[in-house]
């Protein structure tokens, strides 16, 4: 049992990190964060928060 939820939390883990890096790629393209919400499928806090560490390390 115990194997099986740590291959479960390991493959969550990774799944949040491949968001993650599909919202900084989607953001340093430019597209908007209603389009990048829809496309990877998370809410829009998530796509913010990421989005402005980004445009602070940019400027």
């Amino acid at each position: 049992m115990k194997k099986q939820q740590k291959k479960e939390s390991k493959t969550e883990e990774i799944i949040d990190l491949l968001k993650k890096l599909l919202i900084v790629e989607f953001s340093r393209a430019g597209m908007t964060q209603r389009e990048i919400r829809k496309i990877v499928g998370t809410d829009i806090n998530m796509v913010n928060k990421i989005a402005k560490c980004l445009k602070k390390k940019q400027n």
